[in-house]
């Protein structure tokens, strides 16, 4: 603080002590020394956790896996998208021991056995960088041979009949595009983000890339954007008020403790309010929406989430997170093995 400019030090309203190790009464009082010394208060103290896996900042690290001793694991293709966004998705496939391959031409596409189409910045424009360099085509093609294509949010959008963004959420001007026609879905931009934290519920299945016994999950959605044309969907979504979101979460609610919140809690413990009525009908959350649009709307009623293909191994979903479920990862990548004659993986409870 010392050391910045006077008028850089008016923009600091708070400082955090970061990755803080042993007994937290041992720290006082220099929280209070510190504030008393540089006239800004201390917001709190936040303690080093081991393996924590924070998510990575997209684009960053995206394509950056190394490749399993094993040399029958499952092979998964990641379209690069140019404005790939939540690539943390692949995580718990590479934690499952899977080769992930960063993809961008069609011939990368030949030996995998699952194709996932992340999340998107941009969706019209990612779509049509596809198209540029003939993926659109090769992702059908895979899709005939029976290749297993998952599309995660902007991903998901990309595998249905059509795009539009009539009011330009996502450009300088509105714009519509054919999407590849896998799913019989149709999106429609608008202006607001839906942003909330789910619980994600997937019935049995007997046939299906998910093919299995019901399982369960928490993951989240950020996104613009209303689907519609699904006939089947892939799951139950339910909100997840386990804690209270914040502007100054990430995507997936990473909590900043307040100082006073650090000193009482017990080792061990989780403080987990609950969501006010004005959080839950703020208008940039679909249910501030659904309360816009009907008053007698119940906010936490379960809704359905994304759609399968009646015909081929393709799912979508708009849930981020959706693989760190062991349960739901599993019955997805033990459903591909199975197809392919190749071993099962070992999947942990790593999340």
């Amino acid at each position: 603080m010392e050391l910045l400019l006077p008028e850089e030090r008016s923009l600091v309203k708070a400082t955090l002590i970061n990755r803080f190790r042993g007994d937290i009464n041992l720290l006082h009082p220099l929280p209070e020394m510190i504030a008393e010394r540089t006239r800004v208060p201390v917001a709190g103290v936040i303690p080093f956790v081991y393996d924590l896996q924070v998510k990575e900042e997209d684009g960053v690290t995206f394509g950056d896996y190394d490749p399993p001793t094993n040399k029958q694991a499952l092979e998964i293709a990641v379209l690069d998208l140019p404005r790939v966004s939540n690539h943390d998705d692949l995580d718990p496939f590479r934690r499952a021991g899977c080769r992930i391959r960063i993809v961008t031409n069609p011939s990368e596409l030949a030996n995998a056995q699952i194709i996932i189409i992340p999340g998107s910045k941009s969706t019209i424009a990612d779509l049509r960088w596809m198209k540029s360099r003939n993926l659109d085509k090769a992702v059908i093609e895979a899709a005939n041979r029976k290749v297993t294509i998952v599309g995660i949010c902007g991903g998901y959008q990309i595998l249905g009949e059509q795009l539009d963004d009539p009011d330009a959420t996502e450009s300088s001007k509105p714009e519509s595009e054919p999407g590849l026609g896998l799913l019989p879905t149709k999106t429609v931009f608008d202006t607001t983000k839906t942003t909330r934290r789910v619980t994600i519920e997937i019935p049995t299945h007997k046939t299906g890339p998910l093919k299995g016994n019901q399982a369960q999950g928490i993951g989240y959605e950020i996104h613009t954007g209303i689907t519609t044309g699904i006939t089947t969907s892939l799951a139950t979504l339910t909100d997840d008020h386990s804690r209270v979101p914040s502007k100054a979460e990430g995507p997936g609610g990473d909590v900043v403790k307040t100082s006073s919140e650090v000193q009482n809690a017990q080792p061990g413990q989780a403080r987990n309010p609950q969501n006010s009525n004005s959080e839950k009908c703020h208008p940039e959350t679909l249910e501030g929406r659904q309360a816009a649009n009907n008053p007698d709307a119940t906010p936490n009623q379960s809704r359905s989430d994304g759609t399968t293909s009646p015909t081929l191994p393709i799912i979508g979903t708009y849930v981020h997170g959706i693989f760190d479920s062991p349960e739901i990862l599993r019955r997805l990548l033990n459903t591909t093995a199975e197809t392919h004659n190749l071993p099962k993986p070992i999947i942990e409870q790593f999340s």
